[in-house]
Formats: C-alpha cells, sequence, structure tokens
C-alpha cells in the first residue's frame, strides 16, 4: 500500500471512528435525559402525594373538631336538647315573649350530616341583642344565625322585636350521642362581653341627634370707630353778593349775585327772596346797604358783602 493510500486509509478510519462516537454520545445522552424526566416526573408525584397526605390530615383535624362541636348523634335527642339550650340562652339574656320552633331539617345525600332548623322569636332592647349574639357565637356549638330580623315594636325604640333563624349540624360521627358538647368556647374577635358594649350605646334606632356646634373662637371686638363729623352744606348765600344798588325811578333797587347759578336777583322793598337754605324780606334799601329780615330778626348787609356776612341789627336800633 502506497503511503497516500495509508494516509487515505487512516483519515477513512478517523472519520468512521467519530461517527460512531457521536451515535454512541447521542444515544447515551438521550437515555441520562429520559432517566432525569423519569426522576422530575417520580418527584412531582412523590410532592403531589404529600399535599394529598398533609390535605387529608388538615381535612381529618377538622372533621375531628367539627365532631366535636356537633349536636349528639342522636337526631332526637340532638333536636331536643338543642332546642332547650336556645330557651336557656334566650332566658339568659332576658329577652321577653320568647318562642323557639322547629322547622324540621336537612338530610345530605351522601350522609355526611343531617341539619337541624329553627325560628327564635322575642323582644328585647340592643344590649340584649348583643349579649344574645355574643353568647350564641361564644357558646362553639356547630351551629350559625343564617338571617336575623330587627325591628321596633312602634313604642319604645329601645324596644325591639328579633326574628332568628338558626341552623346546627349533627354529624353522624360526633364523639356523643346523648348530650351537647360541654366547654366549648370560641372566643370573638374582641374578645368578652365587654368589649361590645359600646354597640348598645349607638343607639341606632332612635331618632338622629346632631352633635352640638363646636364653640366658636372668641374674636375680640374692635371698639367702635367715632362717626366722623358730616361735611358742612353748602352755603349758597356765602356765594350771593350785593352788587349794586340803584335808584329805579321813585323806589332803589339792590342787585344781588348768585355766582353758583350766574343769577342776578333785583329786589326792591318788600320783595321776597330765597338763596339756598336763606329765604327773607327786603325792609329796606340805603345807598350804601340793604336791610331784610330772616328768621324773625332784622338784618344788614353792605353793598359788596355777600349774604352770609349779613348782621343781625339788634331790636333797639331797628
Amino acid at each position: 500500500m502506497q503511503p497516500r493510500e495509508k494516509i487515505l486509509a487512516a483519515v477513512l478510519g478517523g472519520v468512521v471512528a467519530l461517527f460512531l462516537l457521536k451515535a454512541l454520545y447521542d444515544k447515551g445522552a438521550g437515555l441520562v435525559e429520559q432517566r432525569q424526566a423519569r426522576v422530575v416526573a417520580l418527584q412531582r408525584d412523590v410532592n403531589q402525594q404529600k399535599l394529598t397526605i398533609e390535605a387529608g390530615a388538615m381535612a381529618a383535624e377538622r372533621i375531628a373538631e367539627w365532631e366535636s362541636r356537633s349536636l349528639p348523634s342522636d337526631r332526637d335527642l340532638a333536636r331536643t336538647q338543642y332546642h332547650n339550650w336556645l330557651l336557656s340562652l334566650a332566658d339568659k339574656t332576658k329577652l321577653k315573649d320568647v318562642d323557639v320552633s322547629g322547622t324540621g331539617g336537612l338530610e345530605h345525600r351522601s350522609g355526611v350530616y343531617h341539619r337541624l332548623d329553627y325560628v327564635v322569636g322575642g323582644r328585647g332592647n340592643l344590649q340584649q341583642l348583643t349579649q344574645f349574639l355574643h353568647e350564641f357565637y361564644a357558646a362553639g356549638h356547630l351551629h350559625q344565625i343564617r338571617t336575623a330580623a330587627v325591628k321596633p315594636t312602634g313604642g319604645d325604640p329601645n324596644d325591639l322585636g328579633l326574628t332568628f333563624t338558626v341552623s346546627a349540624l349533627v354529624l353522624p360521627g360526633a364523639d356523643r350521642e346523648d348530650r351537647l358538647a360541654e366547654g366549648l368556647s370560641s372566643p370573638l374577635a374582641r374578645g368578652d362581653l365587654a368589649a361590645y358594649a359600646g354597640i348598645a350605646a349607638r343607639r341606632p334606632l332612635e331618632p338622629y341627634t346632631p352633635p352640638p356646634p363646636p364653640p366658636q373662637p372668641r374674636v375680640a371686638r374692635e371698639a367702635p370707630r367715632p362717626t366722623p363729623p358730616r361735611p358742612p352744606a353748602f352755603n349758597v348765600a356765602a356765594h350771593a353778593v350785593v352788587t349794586a344798588i340803584l335808584g329805579v325811578g321813585d323806589a332803589p333797587q339792590a342787585w344781588v349775585r348768585v355766582r353758583t347759578t350766574e343769577e342776578t336777583l333785583k329786589l326792591r322793598e318788600g320783595d321776597d327772596f330765597k338763596v339756598g337754605a336763606l329765604s327773607g324780606t327786603v325792609v329796606r334799601i340805603n345807598g350804601r346797604s340793604m336791610e331784610f329780615t330772616s328768621g324773625g330778626k332784622l338784618h344788614l348787609v353792605a353793598l359788596g358783602d355777600s349774604l352770609a356776612k349779613a348782621i343781625v341789627v339788634p331790636d333797639d336800633e331797628s
């Protein structure tokens, strides 16, 4: 065999060997993956079985707890004893006109439980209602209030008509046959009855009375400001000036110029005039003055002066 042929044969042999190794690796890897998948599936099954066992254990604990709270397994005794227990609860809370009646029951199809139904009626105030509900749920029996009707009776707002429909369960596996469970206690969220005393204090059925308004803060009152004096009235007479005294015919005449209206009054003796708030009657006109009466008094105003500057003439000079 030539050297070249030997080389080709070696190369071909190496390729075949690699192919065989690849095939063996793929087969081995596939087996490993299958085994890992199988392990994962088995682990999942184991976990599921554990969950099922734990759920079963929890269910068994719950069923055992329910059986310890159930009414007696003897249904006739259970019906009578629970009826008496409801009466004693109403008596303990001092309800009035109490009536407890059974309304039959319901049998679960698979016989898991038997339900007894009752109607409880009576009258009481909100405090008694609170105590009744607290005692009922704290008792721990396997029971519940399905419906509750509370309404005023029409008189005293604290006198309430109460009606409850109650259901209690009888489990065939109850740990007692002829008596109710004793010593049960199911503490409520807030504890004992005293923690619920605030319910009665709310008085929800009485007419609403709004709370008194908050006291208003005292505001210091400022001293009243003095009323400013009224401005003096405009005196038109101060702008009415005697501008001329003339002889017109046989009688003298006084001219009074009212500057606020640009009017000239030409007055003779005996004429009445009114300038602003001033009114009067001309009595005498002299060469340099005019006399007039106003307000029952005689006034004298000189030529060139305003009527406001007129002076009162004393009686003995008139």
